[in-house]
């Protein structure tokens, strides 16, 4: 009989459990965050590929109260990643300048004499302010960064197509253009003729010789070949041109 182990002084491992256990654990979670940094990394290149910088929605410029303008809540992008403005942001401004006002993905504003080309890193343009010695003058976003997304692409194309119809309002489009059926002449060849937004347009047919004359080509042609026969000669000296109008009877 087989009497029961000693586990007070016996060597024994607990089945799957290692002192290095952790550090691999800690090893394997390393390799998945590096991972997914890099997937993120890419993402945001292609989407600044893609779209570049700017706003999207909203982000509007406003002069505010004192020395002070206002970026107005919305949506945009900086390097690839899309921010969200939940609050308006309030920047200050100094005297008498106007300021070039750049924004980062923390929504720090930074303000410059003038544009930038290329963009400070990981900001985007949002606009100008103009100051005075105690106010805010003026704003303008002309020029401001815009990103490219099929939103706004779609808006654009809406803008596009309301202008166009517009346009034909105003033009008296669209136009209808009637042809007339086909004029026959009755003293040759057939003349047709189709009226168009550029005037007559006249077929080889039935082209007329001159303005008021309408004689065709095939009349024409026919003229010169009668006016040549006519000019041979019938005689020459001694000799007797005679012209024969030949037949050909097939026998049988």
């Amino acid at each position: 009989m087989m009497s029961a182990p000693d586990w007070s002084t016996a060597n024994y491992d607990f089945i799957g459990e290692t002192s290095e256990f952790p550090t691999h654990l800690a090893s394997e979670f390393q390799l998945v965050q590096d991972n997914v940094n890099a997937v993120d990394g890419e993402v945001a290149d292609g989407n600044l590929a893609l779209h570049g910088s700017g706003k999207e929605i909203g982000c509007g410029l406003t002069a505010g109260s004192g020395l002070s303008c206002v970026i107005g809540t919305g949506s945009h992008w900086v390097g690839g990643r899309r921010c969200q403005i939940a609050s308006p942001i309030t920047v200050s401004l100094t005297a008498g300048t106007t300021s070039w006002i750049y924004l980062d993905d923390e929504e720090t504003p930074s303000l410059y004499p003038g544009l930038q080309s290329p963009n400070p890193t990981g900001t985007w343009f949002v606009g100008t302010a103009t100051t005075d010695s105690d106010s805010c003058t003026a704003v303008s976003i002309t020029g401001a960064d815009t990103v490219s997304s099929n939103a706004a692409l779609s808006a654009d194309v809406a803008t596009l197509q309301a202008d166009e119809v517009k346009t034909e309002a105003a033009v008296g489009m669209p136009t209808t253009v009637r042809l007339p059926p086909p004029a026959r002449s009755t003293t040759g060849s057939p003349t047709w003729r189709a009226e168009g937004r550029r005037g007559t347009v006249a077929y080889w047919g039935g082209l007329d010789k001159a303005l008021g004359d309408a004689t065709s080509v095939d009349q024409e042609i026919d003229s010169k070949i009668a006016d040549a026969v006519a000019s041979l000669p019938t005689s020459t000296g001694n000799s007797t041109i005679t012209l024969i109008d030949w037949t050909w009877t097939p026998t049988t």
